[in-house]
Order: C-alpha cells, then sequence, then structure tokens
C-alpha cells in the first residue's frame, strides 16, 4: 500500500500520484517512507500546505472521528470542537506540525542511533518488571552528567528518552510507533494522522497552560514531555500499577507519573476526551517542581480543563451539592487537605475531586493574584499561609461559604498524621528508581 503524505488518501502499489492533490505517493510503512519519498523543499512544501488547507472541505470530530461538513461547529455525538480533517490545518500551533516532518521523525525514532548515550550499552540502565522494561533514571542520569556538556544536556536527555520509549514500544509490539514533535515524544498505536492530530493537540495546550499559568510554569530545559497512550486498558493499568503502592486504586483515564522521568500515561478510547485528560495531565506536569497541597493541583487542572476545551458540563447540580454537604464534616476534611481522600474509591475520590474545583473558582473571584498564590502555596499547611498573604483569603472561611458554618480550616498536625498513617502503610513498598530530571 502506498499513501498521500498531505492528505492521508490510501493507494494501491501501483498508483504514482495522490488523486485529490496530485502529491508524489509514498511507501505506507514509515521504515519504507523515509527511504522512497524524496524530500520536498520548504518554499514548496509551505505553498503546498497553505493550497491544502484552503482546499479542505471536511472537519472531524478529534475525539471520536467522525466527519462533518465544513461549517459545522460541535461534534453531535459527543458536543466537542470541531477540527480540520487536514492534520496540516489542525496543526495551529506557534510551529506548525507537518505531516511531511512527522513521517520522518517517526521513522527516525524508529531507528534511532544514539550519539551521546546508548542506553543498549549501560549497564543497570533497565530492569524488567511487572511487564515493562523500567528505565533506572540515576544510572542513566549519570551516564549523562559523563557523556554531554552542558549545552549538549537537553539532547542528551530527549535522546535517552527516546530510547526509553521505543524500549516501551519493544515491549510492548504490535502496532505502537513512536513520534515527536517540537515538545513532545508520544508512543502510539493509531495512524498517522491521528497520531498527529494529538501533537498538535497537545502543543496548543501546553501553550494554553503558559499563558493561564504564566512564570508558575516548569521549564527543566531538559528533555521532551513524553505521553505513552496505551490502546489495551489492561496494558495501561498493568504499566502504571508499578508505580503505585498494593491496594484498591479508583480507575482512572491518565495519570502523571511523577516518579524517574515525569510522564503522562493514560489509555485510549475511541470517542473518549483526549483533550481533556491531556490538559488535565499537562496542568500536573506543568506544576510538578512546586510543593503544591493535592486539593490545589487538582482544582487548578480542573478549571483549565474547562478553559481549555470548552467543557459545558456543570460544576454543579442540586444533587452534588446535597452530596457534599452530607459527606464532609469537622474530621473527614482534613483527609481533604492533605490529600489522603484523592486516593480513596467511592464518594471520597468524586467529592475530593468535586469540592478542589469548587475552591479554585472560589479563590479565583478572591484576587487577580492567583498565580502568585500557586507559587507560595504549600502542602504543609494545605496552602493555608500562602492564602493569606496571596489572596487575603481564610481557607477554612472560603470552604464554609459554600459547605456552611463549621471548622473547616487546614489543621497542620492533622494533615501530618494523616500523612505518616499513608506512610506506614505504603512503607513496605518499593518507591521505584530514582528521579530523573524531570
Amino acid at each position: 500500500m502506498k499513501i498521500c503524505p498531505y492528505c492521508g488518501k490510501d493507494y494501491p502499489d501501483d498508483a504514482t500520484r495522490c488523486a485529490i492533490d496530485g502529491e508524489p505517493l509514498i511507501a505506507k510503512d514509515p521504515l519504507a517512507a523515509a527511504t522512497v519519498a524524496e524530500p520536498t523543499k520548504a518554499e514548496e512544501l509551505q505553498a503546498k500546505e497553505a493550497s491544502l488547507i484552503r482546499r479542505s472541505c471536511m472537519k472531524i470530530c478529534p475525539y471520536c472521528g467522525k466527519d462533518y461538513p465544513d461549517d459545522a461547529t460541535r461534534c453531535s455525538i459527543d458536543g466537542e470542537k470541531l477540527i480540520a480533517k487536514d492534520p496540516l490545518a489542525a496543526a495551529t500551533v506557534t510551529e506548525p506540525i507537518k505531516a511531511e516532518e512527522l513521517q520522518a521523525k517517526e521513522a527516525v525514532l524508529i531507528r534511532h542511533t544514539p550519539l551521546l548515550v546508548d542506553l543498549d550499552e549501560l549497564d543497570g540502565a533497565f530492569v524488567f518488571s511487572e511487564g515493562y522494561s523500567r528505565p533506572n533514571w540515576k544510572v542513566i542520569g549519570e551516564a549523562i552528567k559523563q557523556a554531554a556538556s552542558t549545552e549538549d544536556l537537553p539532547d542528551a536527555w530527549t535522546e535517552a528518552a527516546l530510547q526509553w520509549v521505543e524500549q516501551v514500544r519493544s515491549d510492548l509490539g504490535g502496532e505502537y510507533r513512536v513520534m515527536s514533535s517540537t515538545e513532545f515524544i508520544l508512543l502510539h498505536a493509531l495512524d498517522r494522522a491521528a497520531a498527529a492530530r494529538i501533537l498538535a493537540l497537545a502543543e496548543r495546550i501546553l501553550e494554553h497552560i503558559c499563558l493561564a499559568l504564566k512564570d508558575a510554569v516548569w521549564k527543566s530545559g531538559y528533555g521532551k514531555h513524553v505521553i505513552l497512550l496505551f490502546t489495551d486498558p489492561d496494558d495501561y493499568y498493568q504499566y502504571v500499577s508499578y508505580f503505585y503502592p498494593e491496594g484498591i486504586h479508583p480507575t482512572s483515564g491518565g495519570c502523571l507519573i511523577y516518579k524517574g522521568y515525569v510522564h503522562i500515561a493514560m489509555p485510549y478510547f475511541e470517542g473518549r476526551a483526549v483533550q481533556r485528560t491531556l490538559t488535565h495531565e499537562l496542568v500536573h506536569n506543568s506544576l510538578v517542581h512546586l510543593p503544591l497541597p493535592l486539593w490545589l493541583n487538582e482544582g487548578v487542572a480542573l478549571v483549565l480543563d474547562r478553559t481549555a476545551t470548552d467543557w459545558k458540563r456543570p460544576i454543579l447540580d442540586h444533587d452534588l451539592r446535597d452530596d457534599h454537604l452530607a459527606f464532609w464534616n469537622s474530621e473527614n476534611i482534613q483527609r481533604f487537605w492533605s490529600g489522603v481522600s484523592f486516593g480513596e474509591p467511592g464518594d471520597s475520590h468524586k467529592l475530593s475531586y468535586s469540592l478542589a474545583e469548587i475552591l479554585v473558582n472560589l479563590l479565583l473571584g478572591f484576587s487577580k493574584d492567583f498565580v502568585a498564590f500557586v507559587k507560595q502555596a504549600h502542602r504543609n499547611d494545605a496552602g493555608q499561609t500562602a492564602a493569606l498573604d496571596a489572596l487575603q483569603a481564610d481557607l477554612g472561611q472560603t470552604v464554609a461559604t459554600f459547605l456552611g458554618p463549621g471548622n473547616w480550616r487546614p489543621n497542620r498536625k492533622a494533615i501530618v498524621h494523616l500523612w505518616e498513617l499513608r506512610e506506614a502503610a505504603e512503607r513496605k513498598v518499593d518507591p521505584g528508581p530514582s528521579p530523573g530530571p524531570n
């Protein structure tokens, strides 16, 4: 089979040019494509891109994949905003992601030859555990320090990340491939056009987060952001279970892995709101350097979910308000401030996330210095001191505006006690490899 590198239409092997845009066809196999097609000159590529975007006459839902006419705005199935069907038109970020560039990068990643650090030659770089090759970032980090100069560190860490993601691809097998963009490395088992749209989406979301959170956003300068997109939910849960203690945990549509090289792992379901999950986890990734209380971290992520994705579901309805009023009291509110309640299945999990979003929205109304509050907030007191200093707001009184009168204020001693109880329960669990640069 052959494929048009611009519109993505498939053709038989004996075809030479696309019937839609007249472009020379390339082999559908990305490895073959790297040796078949002659690179298009930059000026020709720009002109062809502009022509293709002008000729685009269809839109597509980025989640369920349903096609729509050009004048449609939202998907009739899931209500999501439509994007241009042409992946070139969809890549409307600061530096547009071109289909040909993505295709070339995919081939390079699959055939990647390390220049600075070769993890295959590094003793102890990986340990196979629970179905996957787990990198030892302490060993890898030391090797990078010895092999790379200061100016080469970003490239060295990206190179190590590519080799790691390629190893995960090898562990999974099947149709998994690796692609990259300016800021991201993506492991996926999708068709090339769908993967290109997700990379473009991730670039656009990151830009939105940087505009919203300003100088609170973490910029390590070392290595690209990594997204592992699992087609099979069982593969996803097997991968992330390594990073969690034994026990019962809530299901998830994705998570940020803090241990080692910080990265996003998420299952992919056709029709699921990939954009919301990416936004949520990229917010966490952007705030990973700050000692935030969990309620603030999750609340900010949920608020930006809505602003980035135009999510229309109401924050609160009558039933949910009644659930809050019946559930929270002066004792279990400390489980909320400590973050413990977020990891407990059932009502505790659901209502903790809901209360976090409600509280962040309430605090946003106090002052324009919310970013200053985020930068100062510390988990040790659930952000109480920072709220008083930056927002002139007491967290207990703010919660009381929603839950009614009560002793809602964070209690440092209670928070520490809850952490100690959780630590005692998890002490027997291996914490995993030492942290990397992310």
